[in-house]
This record gives C-alpha cells, structure tokens and sequence, in this order.
C-alpha cells in the first residue's frame, strides 16, 4: 500500500509559478485586451485601399462601402467607430 504525499508536495508547483509570474517584468507580459488590433488612422478607407480586399477584383464593386453602411448609426470614436449599443437601442 502506497502512502499519500504531503499536502505540501501538492502546493508547491503553484508556489512556483506564482513566484515566476510576480518575478517577470510587467513590460514583458502581454497586453490582456486587443494586443494585435491596431487603431484605424482613417475611418474612411475604401475598400479597394483597406489592404485586405484585393483592389484587382473585379467583384469588388458589388460590395458596399464601410462609409455607406456604417453612416446612418451612432458614432463612436474607437473599433469601427459605430457605437453599436446606441445603434442597437434606437431599433
């Protein structure tokens, strides 16, 4: 029959890893929220400029435009620049 390890034995790899995430610097620890997003510098790119639709499509005008779209909501100054709970409660 095998003896149970101390309850010690059990705590100590938390221990450690509490000890590692309090030694690291907090420059080095990423951004919890939105670390890859990017703000926009134009809110008024067309699609053919965005650099994610291909501008040699030619499909590409069958698409509306972000401007289009988006202008009759709220405005709001971050994202997509839609306040999209303003938006929502004016339905």
């Amino acid at each position: 029959m095998r003896k149970s390890a101390p309850w010690k034995v059990y705590l100590l790899p938390f221990l450690v890893l509490a000890l590692v995430s309090v030694a690291i610097p907090a420059a080095e620890q990423p951004v919890p929220v939105n670390r890859l997003l990017k703000p926009h510098k134009n809110e008024d790119r067309l699609l053919k400029e965005d650099g994610i639709h291909d501008p040699a499509n030619t499909e590409l005008g069958k698409l509306k435009e972000p401007t289009q779209v988006l202008q009759p909501l709220e405005k709001s100054n971050s994202g997509n620049f839609v306040d999209w709970g303003k938006s929502l409660q004016k339905v």
